[in-house]
């Protein structure tokens, strides 16, 4: 912690709170986690497009990004493929870029906010489908491949924020009764360069987080990173 423990006057503020600068050394590599959290899915995304965030539960892709997704667009040559990344309420609750790349659109859904908690994903199909989420769409590497950041709300933790983008608004009351395919859209004039281990901001409480990208078909996940394995930044 970057304060001491007597200095945060509710446990809202202690959920959402600082580390300390430098304590979590960023790995020398193209990709690392983007919070503190356990995996719970990781591999190649089938051609056919639908994504797994439960083994044995898939949905199309399309349902989770929306329009123009990143199966759409990706290169020939390439592949897709995505992480799972939850966070338990004990955990860190900011969280930061996984990889220099640049972020140019951002899609909110309002959705729900059921918990997510792993036993109940497995009853739910397409359970982050419906959540209240935000998307976060741009591009990483040399060959500019595509990027996706999702950070998936849940029960108790609708609001999510973003250090770059003051205009996000979620868990509203206004959202309650929209339409699950309902979006609010934001394209950044001024696309929005992060750096890998910059903090992007913070959830209220813990939640999910999936990455959803575009790599060559050699593109490996790290030997160490297995399945419902805790993980730090």
């Amino acid at each position: 912690m970057k304060n001491d423990l007597k200095s945060y006057k509710n446990l809202g503020e202690f959920f959402i709170r600082e580390l300390k600068s430098g304590v979590r050394p960023i790995q020398n590599s193209d990709l690392v986690a983007p919070c503190d959290a356990r995996v719970l899915q990781f591999g190649r995304v089938p051609e056919n497009g639908k994504i797994t965030h439960v083994k044995g539960y898939a949905y199309p892709i399309e349902l989770f990004l929306g329009e123009n997704t990143l199966m759409e667009k990706k290169k020939k040559e390439n592949r897709l493929y995505q992480i799972v990344f939850y966070l338990s309420p004990g955990d860190c609750h900011r969280y930061y870029s996984p990889a220099d790349w640049t972020v140019n659109h951002r899609r909110h859904f309002p959705g729900g906010l059921y918990s997510v908690a792993p036993m109940l994903i497995k009853y739910v199909n397409g359970l982050f489908a419906i959540q209240e989420r935000v998307v976060l769409h741009g591009t990483w590497g040399a060959e500019n491949n595509g990027f996706s950041m999702n950070l998936v709300g849940a029960m108790n933790v609708g609001s999510m924020t973003l250090n770059f983008d003051e205009s996000l608004r979620t868990n509203q009351m206004n959202h309650w009764f929209t339409s699950r395919s309902q979006t609010y859209e934001k394209t950044y004039k001024d696309p929005v360069d992060l750096q890998k281990g910059e903090e992007v901001g913070v959830f209220h409480l813990g939640s999910t987080i999936v990455l959803i990208f575009e790599a060559s078909k050699d593109f490996q996940f790290g030997e160490h990173i297995q399945p419902h394995q805790p993980i730090k930044i």
